[in-house]
């Protein structure tokens, strides 16, 4: 048998949409200079939010969103034949409920490939053990392409959809234990030997030596 932790049920958020802004590395890992092949790799180090923040309906106040991500294209791309590629992402997130009380923040994860939604697949901190999707409710805008590839000015709109379980203060969930019992030891035993106060048995009698008789032993000689 296994413990198992003792886990609150957990707490599911949607926020409204939210405008992510940011540029992105184009890295060409084959040096093909043309377009994208299997591998080659768009890394966005910093995209915030620049609408949709920082207060939302229901309450939810001074939201604080930002993410990293890198992208990696799984196909050889092709006029009329593209295809979106998968995309591992890092999030910083942060908010408050009414009146600026209850705020939370913590850092979740996230993969998926476009056009289908992204799943949220773990957290920490404040969003211990986060999970649920997002939605993005707009194509992704590429902005400015520079000429080595390079994004300037992407966006992309997201609609969060998000559960996590209330553990905050790095208060790891409660783990039941099985108690612990000292070891028994044996009782100290009294040496072997008579017992204190018993009586002393005086020594058995010796028997005593036959005296050595020598005129009663030789017998005198026949005639």
């Amino acid at each position: 048998m296994y413990n198992t932790p003792i886990l609150p049920s957990p707490i599911c958020v949607t926020l409204d949409p939210i405008m992510m802004q940011g540029d992105a590395k184009y890295v060409d890992t084959d040096n093909s200079n043309g377009l994208p092949t299997t591998g080659d790799l768009t890394i966005g180090e910093i995209y915030t939010a620049v609408s949709g923040v920082p207060n939302q309906s229901g309450g939810i106040r001074n939201i604080s969103l930002d993410f990293k991500s890198v992208c990696a294209v799984t196909k050889d791309q092709f006029p009329g034949a593209f295809s979106s590629p998968s995309c591992q992402y890092e999030f910083g997130f942060k908010f408050c409920r009414r009146n600026n009380r209850n705020c939370r923040e913590g850092t979740f994860s996230a993969h998926g490939s476009g056009p289908d939604k992204i799943r949220i697949t773990g957290g920490a901190d404040g969003f211990f053990g986060a999970f649920g999707q997002i939605t993005t409710t707009q194509d992704f805008n590429t902005g400015t392409v520079e000429a080595n590839g390079d994004l300037t000015g992407s966006t992309v709109e997201m609609k969060i959809e998000i559960c996590y379980y209330d553990v905050l203060d790095d208060s790891a969930p409660t783990v039941p234990t099985v108690p612990t019992f000292p070891t028994p030891t044996a009782p100290n035993l009294p040496p072997v030997g008579p017992p204190v106060g018993a009586p002393v048995i005086p020594p058995r009698p010796t028997r005593p030596t036959r005296p050595n008789n020598n005129d009663a032993d030789v017998l005198p000689p026949l005639v």
